[in-house]
């Protein structure tokens, strides 16, 4: 059995692993759009838009390219954001505040930087990053905080501070050269 350059699995398993990232990528959109039970929102540019809206704010954002970037801010009560995110050199910030925020990202590439910010109650990030030099920082400030986090690839960060209560982080990292950083502190009110 030879193992290839990067001596994890044969060959016949590393098509495996691309076919398995590709119905992974597939199943993560549809459920993205299927717990989307808010308006959605498309756009090619993300001023066509308002989000200022005080309830069931929703924005879901797909680009493929390279030197994308999206900014995007929600205020309120239900707010959503998907946002998927395929080349290199891309670069996501995301600011919720309110009540119930969740972000559910999908980014794969390389050279990728996402900056999250979610303060409120409830506050849920899920992320899938594929590729290499990807860099995702969190920062949940409230209560009920939780981050779930898969990363595949090689020189990737994660970088995770929460304030408040209920805590919960889990971090899945594969590849070479990957660094986690979570940082938890417990405030009363």
């Amino acid at each position: 059995m030879q193992l290839n350059d990067q001596g994890l699995f044969p060959k016949a398993g590393t098509r495996l692993l691309s076919w398995f990232w590709k119905l992974l990528f597939s199943l993560f959109i549809s459920v993205c759009v299927s717990l989307a039970g808010h308006s959605l929102v498309f756009a090619q540019d993300l001023s066509q838009f308002d989000e200022l809206a005080q309830f069931n704010q929703s924005a879901l954002v797909s680009q493929s390219g390279e030197q994308l970037e999206v900014k995007l801010y929600q205020q309120g009560v239900d707010n959503l954001a998907q946002v998927s995110q395929l080349g290199a050199d891309n670069r996501l910030v995301l600011t919720q505040a309110g009540e119930s925020n969740q972000a559910y990202l999908l980014q794969s590439g390389s050279a990728i930087e996402v900056n999250l910010l979610q303060a409120g109650m409830n506050n849920l990030t899920v992320s899938s990053q594929y590729g290499s030099e990807l860099e995702l920082n969190v920062e949940q400030i409230g209560n009920d905080n939780q981050a779930f986090i898969l990363q595949s690839g090689y020189s990737n960060d994660v970088n995770i501070l929460q304030y408040g209560s209920g805590h919960g982080v889990i971090v899945s990292q594969w590849g070479s050269s990957q660094n986690t950083h979570v940082t938890q502190s417990y405030t009363s009110r």
